[in-house]
């Protein structure tokens, strides 16, 4: 379920469901799993979302001039 969430960052990332966008759901739900997965508080499970996204910003401004 969270593979296909993540699937429509593609087509509607902007587009709003629930007052949230997709991408704001789709975080929220990778968050979700980890916690439950882990069990690791989750505010350390964002600090390490944000952490492997920071290391990565080629491949998310290669991803969006795309």
């Amino acid at each position: 379920m969270l593979a296909e969430r993540m699937g429509q960052l593609a087509t509607e990332s902007l587009v709003l469901v629930g007052q949230l966008p997709v991408a704001f759901q789709c975080l929220a739900a990778a968050l979700e799993d980890l916690h439950w997965s882990t069990r690791k508080p989750k505010h350390v499970l964002m600090a390490a979302l944000v952490a492997v996204a920071l290391d990565r910003l080629d491949d998310v401004r290669r991803q969006v001039s795309e």
